[in-house]
């Protein structure tokens, strides 16, 4: 492998090792089929159903030993690591030595769990060599994510080989032994990121030592000298380790070079130098060079001559880049670091920064728009960018530009998002026209009455609305004034409730508005649909009712949560529930309604005191001696217990409505159960399209089949027993643990894993319960597409960046 594409490798590296933040919160999951299917080989496996029938039980009892582990282990640890974590905790040693001891107890716990599972597969019927590759895939899997926590993404190259590649015999062999490789060089680069903390403090009070022995003066500069230097020390074991690590991939490359076929070569080679060119020293470098060199080239309007000079400035680059390469890779192997200062990589970044403009200034007009809007993307952007598209294809470069730079629309598994107006938190949503859509359609007007009432919205309602706008803007000003009296506690009480007057003016405009849609639509309706019409006059009301609760800052720490922005009305809409089962809980909630909306805004009522208290409070926490959070922190109990019963009186009826209607569906009413949870926290739901795809395919495949009918049928039950039972483990997890504001990305709902190591583990005995429900649905139909969904979840691909984490 030529050494040049090693150059961004290691300059991540050296960038992130000096003073990253130590963690003790990284808890490897459990074990779970996933490991099994792709480990063991799925198609032997899926033969023998006693086989799985009995490595089921012995991952049920591992599972049990797993969440032992965790609440005597783990979370312990995590209580510590809080408790230390807001003060000077990096400056004594004491605490750190107590940490990495107590750490290393629970690794070792999980290693030695782990050992008993892999030592009984020989009763499954699992052979030696099967047990031995799966062994390695979880050391694999339990060191890297120490190392990753803290310290360089470690780039598996078998996750970049398509199936067919890998599954080749001479290719396999050396996936095989690089896997071994790896999971041997895991294991010190492991250690050695667990112990650097350790090591730097240990540095830094020898340096203090050495120089009281010489009587230096203390200073504030030597002090950070001494640190500077300390953290440059405990980061050479992890370089040496981490050289090691380099090295392999670059000689499994070689390796693969003459054993894969050269399009799957081509393609691993060139993602991997993109994948460490897009990381490089993590300052936000724009996406790897040559797409700019293969965009220029495919230029129809570019001459030969310009053509030319684009190769001769990506050449001069490259050969810079491998000299840099050499350098720093002889520097780690040694453990040392090559500053940022070094005038090679400034040389470096200008010749990158001047062959780039060459490209934008050469390329049409349109592709120059576009690979310039690339530039500005995020790093979480341009690296999911860089693993998309095709190695040798600048088509589907442009093709495959990420949402932010195309005009398609959202994803629909994207997390609600945060309002950008903080007063749509207070502010009641007027209805608007795909409400009315909805509305007009659950009516089953004739198309002449249907004509009608949207007229009678156009003319009547939405006049109405316009009157919004002004009180709105009012609503704004005075919103602007509770952080400008945040100085004064007088002239913030004054503020808030002025605001808060200003919410209620807008929420009277809208309920007149509505009220009288509905009652100028009454007329139009015969005397069986104006039931269907009261449904929906309560269910407005309702909708007015409620507070966006879930997005109040400190709501959580509120006891607000999640779970008080939603109705039971909004898991009716999300379960997936027959016609005429909708049509008995529809019944079921009429009657429910008016004190279901009762509820709802006597909960406001104290919601907004409650808010009316936390304002005074923050007000109160800025006197003094600057403890602002320390003191704000300390009051959010005894405001919290001020609106607990209201909390608990608001939840309680939407859960007894929940309950009655569940019960009145029998087996079905799980699902209206769980669409109350995807409502309340939908960022642990994303996955579900998978389930609801794969059950249906099921179906399909056994239709006119009366065996494989009854036997999907069971098991799809027996599912949605096991899927009930685990989300309401992971939602009382979740209760268990706080935070002020709840996740907006993917990555934010990873990181609330990380930090909560029970909720994680509800989270993964989730997973699993939905991975055998795959697994066994696969093994029933032998459906390609089940199969499919099957692979994805439990082996997917995501080839990882090198990258460090802060």
């Amino acid at each position: 492998m030529r050494s040049w594409a090693l150059a961004a490798l290691v300059c991540v590296v050296l960038a992130g090792c000096v003073d990253r933040e130590p963690k003790f919160d990284l808890v490897p999951g459990p074990i779970g089929v996933g490991l099994l299917w792709s480990g063991a080989g799925a198609d032997g496996c899926l033969r023998d159903e006693a086989a799985w029938r009995c490595l089921d039980e012995h991952l049920d009892s591992y599972r049990r030993d797993y969440a032992n582990l965790v609440r005597r282990d783990a979370t312990p640890l995590l209580e510590s690591f809080r408790k230390v974590k807001s003060g000077p905790w990096r400056q004594d040693l004491a605490v750190i030595e107590r940490l990495v001891s107590q750490q290393a107890s629970m690794l070792r716990s999980i290693e030695l769990l782990d050992e008993t599972f892999f030592a009984a597969l020989g009763e499954c019927g699992v052979d030696a060599e099967t047990t031995r590759r799966l062994r390695v895939e979880r050391a694999i899997e339990r060191r890297r994510i120490v190392i990753e926590g803290v310290g360089p993404s470690i780039i598996d190259l078998r996750t970049w080989l398509d199936d067919r590649t890998s599954a080749a015999p001479a290719v396999a062999a050396i996936l095989d032994d690089y896997a071994s490789q790896l999971a041997e060089l895991l294991a010190p680069l492991h250690e050695a990121e667990r112990q650097r903390p350790l090591r730097h403090r240990r540095a830094v009070e020898r340096l203090e030592a050495e120089a009281a022995a010489r009587s230096e003066p203390g200073s504030e500069d030597a002090e950070k000298a001494r640190e500077r230097e300390g953290a440059k020390q405990a980061a050479n074991a992890v370089r040496r380790e981490l050289a090691k690590i380099l090295e392999l991939d670059r000689a499994t490359i070689e390796r693969l070079r003459a054993a894969a076929p050269a399009e799957s070569f081509a393609r691993l080679e060139t993602r991997w130098r993109d994948a460490t060119d897009a990381g490089f020293g993590g300052t936000g470098g724009d996406p790897a060079v040559e797409w700019q060199a293969e965009i220029a080239g495919e230029a129809a309007s570019l001459s030969e001559s310009q053509r030319r000079a684009v190769r001769d400035r990506l050449e001069r680059y490259r050969r810079l880049d491998r000299e840099l390469a050499d350098a720093l890779l002889e520097a780690m192997r040694s453990g040392r670091a090559i500053g940022d200062d070094d005038p090679r990589r400034a040389k470096r970044n200008a010749l990158r920064k001047e062959f780039i403009e060459a490209v934008l200034a050469s390329v049409p007009e349109g592709p120059r728009q576009r690979l310039a809007a690339i530039r500005n993307l995020s790093q979480e952007e341009k690296g999911a960018l860089v693993m998309e598209i095709a190695p040798s294809s600048a088509a589907a470069l442009m093709a495959r530009m990420p949402p932010s730079l195309r005009s398609d629309p959202p994803s629909t598994d994207e997390l609600p998002q945060r309002p950008d107006d903080i007063s749509l938190l207070f502010h009641a949503s007027p209805a608007d026209e795909a409400w009315l859509r909805r509305s007009l359609e659950r009516l089953d007007l004739p198309a002449d009455r249907r004509a009608i009432a949207e007229q009678l919205w156009r003319d009547d309602a939405l006049t109405a609305l316009r009157a919004l706008e002004p009180l709105h803007q009012a609503t704004r000003t005075a919103e602007s004034q509770i952080g400008r009296s945040l100085s004064d506690r007088e002239s913030a009480r004054r503020a808030i409730a002025a605001y808060l007057a200003a919410v209620d003016r807008e929420r009277e405009v809208i309920a007149a508005a509505e009220e009288r849609y509905f009652d100028s639509l009454s007329p139009l309706m015969q005397e069986h649909e104006r039931e269907r019409l009261e449904r929906l006059r309560w269910q407005r009301r309702l909708a007015r009712e409620r507070i966006a609760w879930r997005w109040v800052p400190f709501g959580d720490g509120l006891g607000f949560g999640s779970e008080s922005s939603v109705t039971v009305v909004d898991a009716l809409a999300l379960a997936p529930l027959e016609p005429h089962e909708r049509e008995i809980a529809e019944a079921l909630l009429d009657e429910r309604l008016p004190e279901l909306v009762a509820g709802e805004a006597a909960f406001r009522t104290e919601g907004t005191r409650a808010i009316q208290r936390l304002v005074d409070a923050i007000v109160r926490a800025q006197e003094g001696d600057g403890r602002t959070d320390e003191r704000l922190r300390a009051a959010l109990p005894a405001i919290a217990e001020s609106a607990r019963g209201a909390v608990e009186r608001r939840n309680a009826n939407q859960l007894a409505a929940i309950d009655e209607i569940a019960s009145a569906l029998g087996d079905r009413g799980r699902m209206l159960r769980s669409a109350w949870r995807r409502a309340a926290h939908p960022e642990y739901f994303l996955d579900d399209a998978v389930v609801v795809d794969a059950c249906a395919a099921a179906r399909r495949r056994a239709r006119g089949d009366e065996p494989l009918e009854r036997s999907v049928g069971e098991r799809i039950l027996r599912f949605e027993r096991e899927v009930d039972d685990a989300e309401r483990a992971l939602m009382e997890a979740r209760r268990n643990a706080s935070w002020d504001s709840p996740p907006q990305r993917r990555d934010e709902v990873r990181e609330r894993l990380r930090d909560w190591p029970e909720l994680a583990m509800a989270a993964a005995f989730r997973r699993e319960v939905i991975g055998r429900l795959l697994r066994d649905l696969a093994c029933l139909t032998n459906d390609p597409a089940i199969r499919g969904a099957a692979d994805a979840w439990f082996r997917p691909r995501e080839p990882r960046i090198l990258w460090v984490y802060d």
